[in-house]
């Protein structure tokens, strides 16, 4: 326990110790500008307003979009994906609420963590927002939007709203109040300027970057299709076939996994040139993983399906497992093919160097391919294609939570290239894999670097 004094003209409208506990502003003590508030560079700032659920909906063409924290991502930026749409004669009782363009949308509760993202609303249309953000109107004369906010999400990766939110219920806060009393740097107008250019520059190569390799991981798929062959029907359902009795026999019941265009892909398979067999014409041996359920800070990996991605394995959150042996039959060695059975359906993987010797989850399968048959990188180029994929999700056992057993497995249709037709193949496909993940790891460096450019530039 440490003791402290503060004087009773430091209290800012809190009593809680930690608030005072030190200067959350230290950070400021090296810059060269002027010290000012939030509140003095905004003509307003005020929360959106809460709706009942009763008049929310998830679709609605004539509805309005209520932006809500889950609407801005961690860079500031808005998207659109998932919404909440509110009726369009709220227009009528809620008219002061529409949000105004270069309006700074401050996230003013959430968790902890996330208390303080912010975002430009620069779109044209009508939006409201919820009464978990703040709109703030900015005076143009003083800062420029696009720089408060971009000092707004610096203050949230600092922490400064984590230290500073009030904490209620499993949700922290920062009000209005509070957000007018935040202190920050104002560089001349032209300063701000030069910092918002190097930070849309950043945003634009970002984006560009991340659009190539978007384009390259498409193109994967076309090369694989082209080079074996193969031209898949579209995914157009019909509501209205017949299905022969002799046909549900032993297979599923629903109407899904009859629709005629499905039947169509698999004839499209067999279109091939080239050799088509059971996956189980191919495969020497199929396990199941282990279920673990007590994680511990070292030991053995523990390898679950959320460590597989659709470009490899994902080494950024390991979890480990103390056992006194690692059972045989789901030791991985780099001989393996990894097959995600549940959940997240369809992932698969070789065995990189990193896993080998994990202890492999019971929601993953390990498989011994025929290597004299097929190529394990092959075949991973193979599954990862929507040759793979719509197997994956047909012969799967229609639940709620999708899961694809052994006996299910072994039937999906593989074309089987000669040996050097698969390492041809697969070297294209590592290739393009390997260009498009660098140019990710690029498109986070360029904003990563202008971060540190603009950190340095304000706070000194």
């Amino acid at each position: 326990m440490e003791v402290f004094v503060v004087n009773s003209g430091e209290l800012r409208r809190r009593l809680d110790p930690i608030f005072y506990f030190q200067d959350v502003f230290h950070f400021l003590n090296k810059t060269k500008f002027d010290i000012r508030t939030v509140g003095d560079v905004a003509f307003y700032l005020k929360a959106g307003f809460a709706a009942g659920k009763q008049n929310q909906e998830l679709v609605n063409e004539d509805g309005i979009i209520q932006i809500r924290p889950t609407n801005i991502d961690e860079e500031g930026n808005l998207f659109f994906d998932k919404n909440i749409f509110l009726p369009k004669d709220y227009i009528e009782t809620k008219r002061n609420f529409l949000l105004s363009k270069e309006e700074v949308l401050f996230n003013n509760t959430n968790s902890q963590e996330l208390v303080g993202k912010s975002t430009l609303f620069d779109i044209e249309g009508l939006y409201f927002c919820s009464n978990h953000i703040t709109r703030i109107g900015v005076n143009q004369d003083l800062v420029s939007p696009f720089f408060l906010t971009m000092l707004l999400n610096l203050y949230q990766r600092l922490k400064l709203f984590y230290s500073i939110c009030t904490n209620w219920n499993n949700q922290s806060g920062v009000n209005v109040d509070l957000l007018k009393s935040v202190k920050i740097p104002l560089p001349p107008l032209t300063t701000q300027n030069e910092i918002v250019s190097i930070m849309q520059n950043a945003y634009e190569q970002k984006k560009q970057k991340e659009a190539e390799a978007s384009e390259l991981l498409k193109s994967v798929d076309s090369y694989v299709m082209e080079a074996l062959g193969i031209k898949l029907p579209e995914m157009k359902k019909e509501k209205c076939f017949v299905v022969e009795s002799n046909e549900l026999e032993k297979n599923r019941v629903d109407a899904y996994y009859h629709q005629p265009y499905l039947i169509k892909r698999y004839k499209a398979i067999h279109e091939s040139e080239f050799p088509i067999v059971d996956f189980s014409n191919v495969i020497l041996d199929l396990k199941n993983g282990v279920e673990i359920r007590t994680y511990t800070d070292s030991g053995s990996r523990y390898l679950r399906v959320t460590d597989l991605s659709e470009t490899g394995i994902n080494n950024d959150s390991p979890r480990f497992v103390e056992v006194d042996e690692i059972p045989e039959r789901v030791r991985l060695s780099k001989s393996d093919f990894l097959i995600s059975r549940s959940g997240s359906l369809g992932l698969v993987s070789v065995v990189t160097d990193e896993v080998v010797n994990s202890i492999l989850s019971s929601h993953i399968f390990k498989v011994s391919l025929d290597t004299t048959k097929i190529l394990p990188e092959y075949l991973q180029a193979y599954f990862r294609c929507s040759v793979g994929q719509f197997q994956f999700f047909h012969k799967n056992n229609g639940g709620i939570v999708p899961e694809i057993n052994q006996d299910a497995l072994k039937s999906l249709s593989v074309v089987l290239p000669p040996l050097n037709t698969q390492t041809e193949i697969a070297e294209e496909v590592k290739r393009r894999t390997e260009k498009a993940e660098a140019l990710k790891r690029e498109a986070v460096s360029v904003l990563e670097d202008a971060k540190k450019e603009v950190e340095g530039m304000i706070l000194g």
